[in-house]
Order: structure tokens, then sequence, then C-alpha cells
């Protein structure tokens, strides 16, 4: 959980960050702008959209306060670990 969050608050610019099965090993990974992962072989499991649209009526500038409600408040920790083993 630290690690997705990390990867949200460093990400320089626009982007998310993302849970992701590279074949049986969940990774968080980032993208930025309009880079995808999708041609790297992983499979989502979930993402933070760390675009300024998507936190600034609620957040302004802070987007560590826009992560860390989504990682502790908003994502359903359970339905991640079902479809992490159903996807690896």
């Amino acid at each position: 959980m630290e690690e997705l969050k990390s990867a949200g608050f460093t990400q320089f610019g626009n982007g998310w960050a993302w849970l992701v099965i590279d074949k049986v090993r969940l990774e968080v990974m980032e993208t930025t702008n309009a880079d995808s992962f999708i041609a790297r072989g992983v499979k989502p499991l979930l993402t933070i959209d760390v675009w300024e649209y998507a936190y600034y009526l609620d957040y302004q500038n802070r987007r560590p306060d826009h992560i860390n409600t989504f990682v502790d408040k908003l994502i359903k920790w359970a339905f991640a670990n079902y479809y992490s083993s159903k996807l690896g």
C-alpha cells in the first residue's frame, strides 16, 4: 500500500499509479500522459488517477491528501485481493 501511495506522490506531472499483476506477482507501476502498460503484458487491478483534474476541486494542489484518502478509504482491498488471486 505504501509503495502504491509513493508511486502517486512521486509521479511527475500527470498520470496514474497502478497496482498490476505481472504473471503471478503484484507490482506497482506508474504511467504518464498517454503511456500504456498494456504492451508490457501486465494485468491491471486498480489505479489512482493523479491528473490534477481528478482531485483539484476537492484538494486543490494537495495531491498527497487525495492519494491518502483514495488508498485508505476508497479502495476495496478485499476486491483487489480476490481478483489478484484469480488473475495470477
